[in-house]
């Protein structure tokens, strides 16, 4: 800015720069007041439930821990917070602290919920069932969250309309986990029917991507296994998936979401050794369904989902001593490298790797969704690619030694004779 001498002038600077800001704020202003109604009211809900959710958590847990101060929550930051509710959950029934037992409860069944490990969730909202008022409408809440996550999903709709508020509440720590409870029951009805369905195969990948804000306490996929098996390759000697009918391209083979929520490389052994602790489904499939690399069983197809597991022993847990080279070997040879993490995702390991793959995985939200890439005949066994196999035979085998094996399959054979 200049005055009329023709010299820059501070004063005249501010009062111009001053001005452009109105005139580029007003707008602005006006555009988002124009908002539309239902938008702004899906903002303010999902407000209302952070706040709720952060209120009935800071009951128990320090109010400085980031996940509560901030609202949001990383996979690191998640399995801390369960290690610190399990120690103060030890110290309060130690003492018999029963306030603060069912206090704490409450926050390790929401925090094991967003961790994904939903049969030790449950048993803390079974836990809860004894008490009272506010702390019983959390527990039914809770347990239908659960029971949605292990797709159980006629008792979670059931639970969730049973959930009732208290006639009184004696301070406003129950009234936000009261709150907080009615929210998450509004949140298993709404979302269980859309679950069901994608249990059953019938999965929009569209509406997944375009859809409104999932609640963090649900999957945001369910786990899904077409008609297939868990069967040994006559040609390789090795188990993989084979397929039980005949499927054309684009066809969902499977949905799976992953094993246990990680976030970075270094931080998995302590986690997946922390999941075997606490969750039956997680040990049965890290210690019994998958292959360490060194040999593998046939199991059921089912027990790589939630909710699918038969096998009768999923409380007995190994030694310590005896899970560390187990998980060591099951994440290097089942582990999926995305863009974001790397993690195990039970179903989809059972693909075997072919530089001429009948099959594809693509990743929607926190899922492999495993699709026909052309079409599979009936015995035929299901196959992905494991690394780029548009490189030449020698680079092919070369990572493909990086893995563990050697590829034997038909194109490899065609380029070496």
């Amino acid at each position: 800015a200049f005055c009329s001498a023709g010299t820059s002038c501070a004063t005249c600077a501010s009062e111009v720069c001053s001005r452009s800001v109105r005139w580029v704020a007003a707008p602005l202003a006006m555009l988002l007041a124009a908002a539309p109604p239902r938008l702004r009211k899906q903002q303010r809900r999902q407000r209302q439930r952070w706040r709720s959710l952060r209120f009935a958590i800071s009951g128990g847990v320090a109010t400085e821990d980031p996940w509560i101060s901030q609202g949001v929550s990383s996979p690191a930051q998640l399995w801390r917070l369960e290690a610190t509710l399990r120690h103060r959950l030890r110290e309060a029934e130690a003492e018999g602290r029963q306030e603060d037992l069912f206090r704490l409860l409450v926050n390790r069944a929401a925090v094991r919920l967003q961790l994904g490990v939903y049969d030790a969730a449950n048993e803390d909202a079974v836990a809860l069932a004894s008490g009272l008022g506010a702390y019983g409408s959390a527990s039914v809440a809770l347990q239908a969250a659960a029971c949605a996550g292990l797709q159980q999903y006629e008792n979670a709709l059931a639970l969730a309309a049973s959930v009732a508020e208290p006639e009184r509440c004696s301070s406003g720590y129950e009234e936000a986990l009261v709150r907080f409870s009615m929210v998450l029951a509004q949140d298993v009805c709404r979302c269980t029917p859309v679950l069901r369905a994608q249990s059953r195969g019938m999965c929009d990948l569209f509406e997944v991507y375009w859809r409104e804000a999932w609640p963090a306490m649900l999957p945001s996929l369910a786990d899904f296994i077409g008609a297939a098996d868990c069967s040994m390759d006559r040609d390789s000697g090795c188990r993989g998936m084979g397929s039980l009918q005949e499927y054309h391209p684009g066809d969902i083979i499977a949905i799976s979401s992953a094993l246990v929520r990680t976030e970075k490389p270094e931080d998995v052994p302590q986690i997946y050794e922390s999941a075997a602790e606490i969750s039956g489904h997680a040990r049965h499939v890290l210690c019994v369904a998958l292959s360490d690399g060194s040999s593998s069983s046939q199991v059921p197809i089912g027990d790589f989902r939630w909710g699918g597991a038969t096998c009768s022993d999923l409380s007995i847990a190994p030694s310590s001593s005896s899970l560390a080279p187990v998980f060591s070997g099951v994440y290097s040879t089942n582990a999926f490298r995305t863009l974001n993490d790397e993690a195990i995702y039970p179903a989809a390991s059972l693909l075997n790797h072919s530089c001429c793959a009948n099959a594809f995985v693509v990743m929607v939200s926190d899922s492999l969704v495993v699709r026909a890439r052309r079409c599979i005949r009936v015995g035929e066994p299901i196959t992905t690619n494991y690394f780029d196999t548009l490189q030449p035979l020698a680079n092919r085998r070369i990572a493909a030694r990086s893995w563990g094996f050697e590829c034997g399959c038909r194109r490899c054979q065609i380029e070496q004779s």
